[in-house]
């Protein structure tokens, strides 16, 4: 089976047109904490659906992470990407970096 990451977008968009069962055909659905939070705010369309994904797993990003995805911003500076589009981007490339080895 396969394993996904991802952003707060397709969760969002998903839920509003009740299609999250989509994401069933994944083993695994990995989204950093602060976008499991975005999705998750209280009355947003499909929070409580988001919560009980069977195969979602959230992930804290470290104080490393951090600093990698502040350097990011600088370098894409100007572009309207906002911080849980950032984490998800750093998670990602990491997830790829220790696949890689």
């Amino acid at each position: 089976m396969l394993n996904a990451v991802c952003d707060s977008g397709p969760l969002i968009h998903l839920a509003q047109i009740n299609l999250l069962k989509t994401f069933k055909i994944f083993q695994e659905l990995t989204v950093p904490r602060s976008v499991f939070d975005e999705v998750t705010i209280s009355g947003k369309p499909g929070e409580v659906e988001i919560r009980s994904l069977e195969n979602l797993t959230t992930v804290d990003i470290s104080k490393d992470e951090l600093r990698q995805i502040t350097v990011l911003k600088r370098r894409l500076k100007g572009w309207k990407i906002s911080q849980p589009e950032l984490e998800d981007l750093s998670f990602k490339k990491n997830k790829q970096n220790v696949s890689d080895r």
